[in-house]
């Protein structure tokens, strides 16, 4: 299931807006919007920072796991320094109008560590297809099929593409990547069968056996 819709308005619907102030889309080709328009300036190894923050979003990486990953030839000493210098030109990227020497809104740096500040107004869309389907799944267990075959779509609408697919071959991706293609694969399976579901009990027509499938289920439901 791939739903036709454009992803653009699927983005918009579930939480990119200009409201938001920066939007990163990893699905298919990586780009990033601030305030409902598209970043410019944001290449190199500032580009490359932004992609390794936001696939571990709510998550500090250690400086040495980004040094190895970005210069793996290099030293300690060096990789330092040049992975200060790609902080910078991302920080200056994002926030071309902040003062000198000020940290910005969306990087944060301490304990040695980076990570993408989860309350500084940021959305995702890989991050919002994983809610989505979760969502799904909460709705299915609690018998509210409607409501998870809506969730199960708008995770699917957001899946535009494989992720990061300009970095197929980057070793960092893959399992990331087969991981959210088994999502999709179970929201599509989960959309037919909730479908399914639906339209027997739409068809049935004896009264005991509709008031069976009506009857909330003796158990707790989940807020979702």
């Amino acid at each position: 299931m791939r739903m036709t819709r454009g992803a653009a308005d699927a983005a918009t619907e579930y939480g990119a807006t200009s409201s938001v102030g920066l939007s990163i889309f990893m699905f298919s080709s990586f780009r990033v919007e601030k305030g409902g328009h598209p970043l410019s300036g944001l290449n190199g190894r500032a580009k490359h920072l932004l992609k390794l923050l936001a696939a571990k979003y709510r998550s500090s990486i250690p400086r040495d796991v980004l040094i190895e990953a970005l210069w793996p030839e290099s030293d300690p000493d060096t990789g330092g320094i040049s992975l200060k210098v790609a902080a910078h030109n991302l920080r200056s990227a994002l926030e071309p109008d902040r003062q000198n020497g000020h940290p910005g809104r969306w990087i944060i740096a301490r304990n040695r560590s980076y990570l993408l500040n989860p309350d500084a107004g940021l959305w995702i869309d890989v991050e919002e297809f994983v809610h989505q389907w979760e969502r799904g799944k909460c709705h299915e267990d609690n018998g509210e099929l409607q409501e998870a075959r809506a969730a199960y779509e708008r995770a699917e609408r957001l899946n535009t593409g494989d992720y990061l697919a300009e970095d197929v071959y980057e070793d960092w991706t893959v399992l990331r990547r087969e991981e959210l293609k088994d999502i999709s694969w179970s929201c599509s399976l989960a959309w037919l069968e909730s479908a399914s579901t639906s339209e027997r009990m739409r068809k049935r027509s004896d009264t005991a056996t509709r008031s069976c499938w009506l009857t909330p289920v003796a158990k707790t439901r989940t807020a979702c």
